[in-house]
């Protein structure tokens, strides 16, 4: 492993989604052969290994049954999947998932080498107590021929004593008679034998020597070499973190020898004086620090999107006039790309790759960068490289929204939304709230700057909510839904601070989003809708104390509609209701609710009221943990108590109701005075708050906040 391990994790991650996007392509308008891309990662791999995000990415593409790999393909892909570190779980699972005579599930040739691989990894799986819990599942495919030998030989280095059953055993013992003394039964039997020799009699398995051989020794002695460099070069990497082998110089000759072989200059300094240094003769910290002031900048200062060292040194020490430079040397190099007949598109994307990694690291992106990508966007496709597109465009500094709507957003948006997918508007609201964190870091940074672009802030989110509530109006997945949500996770850090909220407007979401996230067979998106609606509660009553925000009559009328509604579904057992003050019956008009009325009458057996759906013990989303907190709190009592378990059952069968709870409740208390014992007995708003409970220690505490801060009388109950 002399190459360096971080690179090769880009190079070989590269090729991965390369390959992940060739494979969905029709194989007559692919431009590269999937061969080749497979060669290049298996070449990769054997040397250098791979790490647990590439490893795991690839068995997700030789696990799913795509139709643009081939037989051949994944097979070859698995005989190469060389872990630098322990196998986890997540991997270990999704291999054994794919097992199996589906049509979901891949050949019984890649099955065949999937069960190779892991007879050869078994010692490098993270939690050896894996194999246990899939001992089943693997035995149950015993009777798949085309796999059974390789099954055999992994379940006979796994079994242990606790897996040895009789209904095993007899099934082994059919297996053989159905198909003669096959010797990987046979070997399999061996083992069962070993552990209960009076049980299987009759056989006569020879010697102690096993009948399974190596798959591939050469295979375990590249993996171990594999591991042993990796282990080695942890080592190297943990003893730099001292000061006179800083990181940074360490690897700054590979990103030097890198500029050379890109488009970009080297850092080279020419016409030194003599008291002066520069870049190329400092090698460490020391040298850094005690040479700062006699430095001497090099003569392309362009060098520092790719020398880490230059990017520390403007970092320190730069001025208008450096980046200015750099502007120029950028703007000439569009400029002159674009006036070729025929553009090279790779030099292009190579250098915007450059800028990108340049911007990660000082957060701002140059003019240059800027003006090229307005001039390239009213005639981009909006496919090709839309990542790197919208990762460079998701640092635009602060401006006048109206101005970067006609100049920048407009035209990326009908760019991008060309082919109206709905992938397309998700990348799109991905965009958006980069681009939102990104601005709301730079007023931060610098707070005289708020009262100048407050508007514009603002003018994003209102933009950004209407495309937000078309993208959930299409799609309701938890994808999408999650990837909303995190939009409007990144909007209420506006007003969660202290020293934005008084100068910015308040934006709620769409109230019919609001309603729509709510509906969702999703605890975690339920628990997170409720948690920001609850944030911007919490934000209003504390406005209405202080009187230090700007918020709209509008704005607040739409809160507490969407409050009491989902109140009213969840806490109060009233869904849809618009009696109350404020609420809208989450906006669903009266034909469609008496439709669905009718519909339940007319389909459920118990007469339950369709208001009652929603509250925790009907909703599909909590009525199942809604009746294991109330057993749970039965098991607990029972274990404070003296009775006997074999005198316990549970007498609540069914969702949990105020009038089962109530008579529940009497019985207890009557069976319990006869045998003068203390009964178990729970109010109905003592169930409810339990639950609530119960929801935060697992972790989904939004729906417990919403509750709390909307109904008055809980406030002392928490």
């Amino acid at each position: 492993m002399d190459v360096d391990s971080d690179q090769v994790e880009v190079d070989i991650w590269d090729l991965v989604r390369d390959l992940e996007r060739a494979i969905q392509i029709p194989v007559k308008e692919r431009l590269a052969k999937i061969s080749d891309i497979i060669d290049k990662i298996n070449s990769i791999s054997y040397r250098d290994g791979l790490s647990t995000s590439t490893l795991d990415k690839l068995i997700d593409l030789v696990t799913l049954p795509t139709r643009g790999l081939d037989q051949s393909s994944r097979v070859s892909l698995i005989n190469n999947l060389y872990p630098i570190n322990k196998v986890p779980n997540t991997v270990f699972f999704k291999v054994v998932s794919s097992l199996g005579h589906c049509t979901s599930k891949v050949p019984y040739t890649s099955q065949a080498a999937l069960l190779k691989w892991l007879i050869m990894i078994h010692d490098v799986v993270e939690d050896q107590t894996v194999f246990s819990k899939v001992y089943s599942i693997l035995f149950n495919l015993l009777d798949t021929v085309a796999i059974r030998p390789l099954l055999c030989h992994l379940l006979s280095i796994i079994t242990r004593r606790k897996h040895v059953r009789p209904y095993r055993i007899q099934f082994l013992l059919e297996l053989e008679r159905q198909n003669g003394s096959e010797q990987a039964l046979m070997g399999l039997l061996k083992v069962f034998k070993y552990f209960f020799p009076d049980v299987i009699i009759g056989h006569n398995f020879g010697g102690r020597t096993s009948v399974f051989a190596h798959p591939n020794p050469e295979w375990s002695e590249r993996l171990c070499k594999i591991q042993n460099q990796a282990h080695a070069l942890k080592l190297k990497e943990s003893s730099r973190n001292r000061p006179e082998w800083n990181r940074l110089f360490q690897r700054r000759s590979d990103y030097v020898q890198k500029l050379r072989e890109s488009l970009l200059p080297p850092t080279q300094t020419f016409n030194s004086q003599e008291s002066s240094i520069t870049l190329e003769e400092i090698e460490n910290a020391q040298d850094l620090v005690r040479n700062f002031e006699k430095i001497v900048a090099p003569n392309q200062l362009v060098a520092v999107l790719r020398d880490p060292l230059l990017q520390k040194y403007l970092q320190l020490k730069s001025s208008e006039n450096d980046l200015k430079r750099v502007n120029n040397w950028l703007l000439a190099f569009f400029e002159d790309e674009l006036s070729k007949k025929l553009p090279e598109n790779g030099n292009i994307q190579e250098i915007l790759r450059f800028i990108l990694e340049y911007t990660r690291h000082t957060k701002i992106l140059p003019s240059s960068c800027i003006e090229f990508l307005k001039s390239m966007i009213p005639t981009w496709d909006g496919v090709q490289d839309r990542d790197l597109v919208l990762d460079l465009l998701a640092y635009t500094p602060l401006h006048s929204f109206t101005d970067i709507s006609d100049t920048l957003i407009g035209p990326l948006e009908d760019a991008v939304l060309d082919d109206e997918s709905i992938d397309a508007k998700m990348t799109l609201i991905n965009f958006y709230t980069t681009l939102l964190k990104h601005w709301i870091v730079c007023l931060l940074a610098r707070p005289e700057n708020i009262y100048k672009f407050e508007s514009s802030v603002t003018a994003l989110v209102e933009h950004a909510n209407h495309l937000a509530l078309t993208i959930i109006q299409i799609s309701t997945s938890i994808l999408t839904l999650s990837t909303i949500l995190k939009f409007y996770e990144t909007t209420i850090s506006l007003i969660q601070n202290a020293s934005l909220r008084p100068l910015f407007r308040i934006v709620l979401p769409e109230p019919e989003a609001v309603y729509i996230l709510s509906f969702t067979s999703s605890l975690s998106i339920l628990s997170r809708t409720c948690s920001i609606i609850a944030v911007y509660k919490r934000v209003l009553d504390e406005i209405s104390v202080s009187g230090k925000a700007r918020v709209s009559t509008s704005c607040v009328k739409n809160l507490n509609s969407c409050l009491i509604d989902l109140c009213n579904c969840l806490w109060r057992g009233r869904a849809f209701n618009v009696v109350d003050q404020n609420s809208k019956g989450c906006l669903i008009s009266p034909p469609v609710i008496e439709a669905l009325s009718n519909y339940l009458t007319q389909h459920s057996e118990n007469s339950i009221p369709l208001l009652s759906l929603f509250s925790f013990s009907f909703s599909p989303v909590t009525c199942l943990l809604a009746i294991n907190f109330f057993k749970e709190q039965e098991n607990h009592r029972q274990m404070n108590s003296d009775q006997l378990e074999t005198r316990f059952r549970s007498r609540i069968t069914g969702p949990i109701t105020q009038s089962s709870l109530k008579q529940y409740n009497l019985t207890q208390l009557a069976e319990k005075q006869s045998i003068d014992e203390e009964a178990f007995t729970m109010s109905w708003l003592d169930y409810k708050l339990g639950f609530l409970t119960y929801l935060k220690q697992r972790g989904e505490s939004g729906i417990s906040d919403l509750i709390h801060s909307t109904v008055k009388n809980l406030a002392t109950r928490k």
